[in-house]
């Protein structure tokens, strides 16, 4: 039950992240811009979460521990490796 509640919680947040993407471009150069939400499309639900509700949310990573079931080291580590996904996925929009 717990695990179902994070996850309605999860998504609430990402559709929340998702539309405020889609008012707000990457790139200031037209046809430059990449979609936000195309690019968070790449990470997994999880790291996905983490990362809308580090930057989106401005969540602590003790209170993404605490969300997740994790340590915050954890959290820390799962946030700085979607990151570096998207960074080499993306170098010219990140």
């Amino acid at each position: 039950l717990m695990l179902r509640r994070g996850r309605g919680r999860r998504r609430r947040h990402e559709s929340a992240a998702a539309e405020q993407a889609q008012l707000v471009s990457l790139s200031p150069e037209p046809g430059l811009s990449l979609d936000l939400r195309q690019m968070l499309d790449r990470l997994d639900e999880e790291d996905r979460a983490l990362v809308i509700l580090k930057y989106g949310e401005s969540y602590s990573y003790d209170e993404l521990a605490e969300i997740f079931g994790l340590s915050a080291a954890a959290c820390k580590m799962r946030v700085s490796r979607a990151k570096e996904k998207l960074q080499r996925e993306f170098p010219t929009e990140v």
